[in-house]
């Protein structure tokens, strides 16, 4: 799969169209729906998981392919409880094959995805009205041009989280995968 060009150094315009419940046919939105959206970036290419269980307290985290990550990196943890755990790398030991940083809230399992995150969450807010049928209404949220972490050549993930209360609560993810692109490279970029 050819992964999108952002453009470097540009603002990104990231959009969430026309979400719709597809059982009951209905557009959802902020008014309705209570419906929120996010989106967050992560490194493609620092996208792990925990090697051996880890306990709540546990601040040095056997991770597989343990040489992706630097000290400095922002990353997530997947905790058991569904939670997510962030921190600052603050060392990494090639030879145990940890990473060590804040100590987990609580457990995690084998297996849990630990990730490079680049900067903090984006919000999104809504825009146009939103109507079945209709294709200019969504969210949409700016990466900016001076987001933490963006280099040429870096391959992303832009994850848009959207949550809305139908039906006992719906979550969504839909993935961009872009690689950042020297602007001249990206005259279609978008």
């Amino acid at each position: 799969m050819a992964r999108k060009k952002i453009a470097y150094k540009t603002d990104v315009v990231v959009r969430l169209e026309h979400p719709t419940d597809i059982v009951n046919a209905e557009p959802l939105d902020t008014t309705d729906d209570g419906a929120t959206c996010s989106f967050k970036v992560f490194d493609a290419n620092a996208d792990e998981v925990l090697s051996a269980d880890e306990a709540g307290a546990q601040t040095a985290l056997s991770v597989t392919g343990v040489g992706v990550f630097k000290v400095g990196w922002l990353v997530e943890v997947d905790l058991a409880s569904g939670a997510i755990h962030d921190f600052t790398i603050s060392a990494v030991d090639p030879v145990a094959g940890t990473i060590t940083g804040t100590a987990l809230p609580s457990a995690a399992v084998a297996g849990a995805r630990v990730r490079r995150r680049l900067g903090n969450a984006i919000t999104m807010t809504e825009y146009g009205t939103p109507a079945l049928g209709q294709t200019d209404w969504g969210f949409i949220g700016f990466l900016p041009k001076n987001h933490p972490g963006l280099a040429i050549g870096l391959e992303v993930d832009i994850e848009i989280s959207f949550i809305g209360n139908v039906g006992g609560g719906l979550d969504a993810l839909a993935v961009i995968c872009a690689v950042v692109a020297p602007e001249a490279d990206c005259a279609a970029c978008s």
